[in-house]
């Protein structure tokens, strides 16, 4: 891997990793026990996730920006028995005081190149999103789905190998860099790490590496578009780029073949289940097409009462397959809730078209995607009436060209409250990304019949914004 601080040989980094995991086995873990990646350099969390795959150890990644109250609130849900950090501090983190600490620069022991050797529901990795009761929520991640996935994107999706070199701007704790983390594994390929997720800094290290993929939310590509002016071809490198999270506007992904000489893919997957649908060919794109259903994932398009739809028809879409998490960490409210005889309720509507594309329509749950990432309305919401001068709150998506959506949260509470002091107290306890763009105060929350708040006429409500 390449980062500012220079390049990192595959040995030395599997060198650097054995080390970790023989810390961890002197520290007295056991097999399964959860293990929290708490880095600030994406290099050093890598290395910790290749130390727990070469034990039988789960990592939980923890976001690099996750506040001190999210931190310890995950050190808790997975019950981690030790971290690793590239840092020491730690005094504002509940809970670390009692946990091992490894870190993740240790002198290297040299070894031979992992290999995933345990069974296939063997857990390695617990990826934290938020529940839709606030709680978060791990999806457990096995060596059968890393491996499932792998081939996918290996071989049918991104078609990388030992010559590519793949750009990492997404945290491991993010799907999309466990992905792309994954697949630099399986491929033998580079891993071009930026200085920091900008435009500049993402070129810079395009740049100096000669990356040759790139996977980003469509945010992204308008980004570069925007970054590189009218220059042609100004990364002669790149040969393909995937957007997805978002529906990808066709005029972009044309503009960003024509710019950079490369192709546009686009395609469909959460962090439960990584890729369920592929597109290769972008003269296809329109509305929410997303492609091919993934070789391997069984796909069913259904009704309320999950009765399959007639071919053509809008449904709920069910998946099952090797690449389908085997359910939520220690959630059996959860997991009753998000499975259905076997089959993975994604929450998304789609239909499948006459050439066997799924189309997304719309979301059957109140989910939020916003730049690719995931937020739960209700765990902000309840973030926003912690707060003692807030009555009510209801939290919904406004749609935005750049990031598909941004979170507007709505709320009562007295005339002395501060919308800026509100917006802090909600970045003292949330990911960036979940922090609302918008706070509005209004006087009273419109209400339903049955007494419920109506989401639907709060999109239509004016009110202070903030």
């Amino acid at each position: 891997m390449s980062d500012a601080s220079g390049r990192l040989s595959r040995a030395d980094a599997f060198a650097r990793a054995r080390a970790v995991a023989d810390a961890l086995e002197v520290a007295g873990l056991k097999p399964g026990d959860r293990v929290a990646l708490l880095c600030r350099s994406p290099a050093d969390a890598i290395i910790g996730f290749i130390a727990t795959l070469m034990t039988e150890f789960v990592a939980v990644p923890v976001h690099p920006s996750s506040p001190p109250a999210a931190t310890a609130g995950l050190l808790v849900a997975s019950g981690a028995a030790a971290m690793i950090s590239d840092h020491g501090d730690f005094a504002d983190l509940t809970g670390a005081d009692t946990i091992a600490h490894i870190s993740s620069r240790l002198d290297p022991v040299a070894c031979h190149a992992p290999t995933l050797s345990g069974s296939a529901d063997q857990i390695a990795a617990l990826l934290y999103t938020s529940g839709t009761t606030g709680a978060p929520k791990g999806v457990t991640i096995t060596l059968g789905n890393l491996l499932a996935m792998t081939d996918r994107l290996v071989h049918d999706f991104f078609r990388v190998d030992d010559t590519d070199t793949l750009l990492l701007a997404a945290p491991l704790a993010n799907v999309y860099g466990t992905a792309l983390v994954a697949t630099a594994l399986r491929a033998g390929a580079t891993l071009s790490i930026p200085a920091v997720p900008r435009p500049d800094t993402i070129l810079e290290a395009m740049r100096r590496d000669k990356v040759t993929f790139m996977a980003g939310v469509p945010m992204v590509g308008g980004m570069m578009l925007k970054a590189t002016g009218d220059t042609k071809n100004p990364l002669p490198d790149l040969k393909r780029v995937l957007l997805a999270g978002t529906k990808l506007d066709p005029n972009m992904a044309n503009a960003i073949a024509r710019r950079f000489d490369c192709e546009v893919m686009t395609g469909y997957a959460m962090t439960e289940a990584v890729p369920l649908a592929m597109m290769l060919d972008t003269a296809q794109l329109g509305g929410g097409n997303v492609g091919s259903v993934a070789k391997g994932v069984e796909m069913r398009i259904v009704d309320t009462g999950f009765a399959p739809v007639k071919p053509g028809e809008p449904g709920e879409i069910l998946v099952r397959g090797a690449v389908v998490t085997p359910g939520y960490w220690q959630n059996d409210t959860a997991n009753a809730a998000a499975f259905h005889d076997g089959w993975f309720r994604t929450g998304d509507i789609g239909r499948i078209d006459a050439d066997g594309h799924l189309e997304l329509i719309d979301r059957l749950k109140e989910i939020i995607k916003t730049a690719g990432n995931t937020v739960y309305p209700s765990e902000i919401e309840s973030v926003l009436r912690d707060h003692p001068g807030v009555g009510e709150a209801a939290v919904i998506a406004q749609p935005h060209d750049g990031v598909g959506e941004i979170v507007v949260g709505y709320f009562t509470g007295t005339p002395e409250l501060d919308t800026k002091a509100l917006r802090t107290w909600c970045q003292d306890r949330l990911v960036s990304w979940k922090v609302p763009r918008r706070l509005v105060q209004v006087g009273a929350m419109p209400m339903t019949p049955s007494g419920k708040i109506s989401k639907a006429q709060l999109r239509m409500e004016q009110g202070r914004s903030a």
